[in-house]
């Protein structure tokens, strides 16, 4: 299994020492309603954002050949966090790929956790990630809101003219 970061016109971040696990949530999300005879009634109103996210090590220079580590992407600790923390200020949108996996979406890096640990420059790490959704907005204009429609009369063509302020008495036909 791999986990790369595909950054649009750099090159690709790989993580060198897989997770454990990958979680990945997704959620409905529903408008609910009170009725008086059937009590709450939920109707689903789309998704929530989707999120990835896994704990892992980034192991210092004297781990770096470790059986765990992909020694062609292992990187410094302290390098790694600065490049994921460039990321997430930025809000850069990349592509989460998970070899082996279903995993394969345009994400950007919604919180990223670091500490530092024992004598080898090791790097423990929380990271999660958010889908991107993609929103269009339009003008009203563009989505045709406000226009009104032209209703057609039902009248039987005859026009009866009455002036402002009298009665008409309505007649079968009318």
């Amino acid at each position: 299994m791999k986990i790369k970061l595909k950054v649009y016109g750099d090159s690709p971040f790989y993580f060198s020492v897989m997770p454990e696990q990958i979680q990945v949530k997704s959620s409905a999300r529903y408008q609910s309603f009170d009725t008086i005879s059937k009590g709450t009634i939920k109707v689903p109103k789309g998704t929530d954002v989707e999120e990835v996210s896994w704990d892992g090590e980034f192991f210092g220079k004297s781990k770096r050949k470790e059986s765990l580590v992909q020694t062609g992407h292992w990187m410094e600790p302290e390098d790694c966090i600065h490049i994921l923390k460039r990321y997430m200020k930025k809000g850069t949108i990349l592509n989460l790929i998970v070899s082996e996996t279903w995993i394969n979406m345009d994400v950007t890096i919604s919180s990223l956790t670091a500490s530092a640990y024992g004598a080898y420059g090791n790097i423990r790490y929380s990271i999660t990630f958010s889908k991107v959704k993609p929103l269009k907005i339009y003008t009203t204009k563009e989505s045709k809101v406000g226009k009104k429609k032209k209703v057609k009369s039902r009248t039987s063509g005859k026009k009866k003219d009455t002036p402002k302020g009298s009665v008409y008495t309505v007649k079968s036909g009318d």
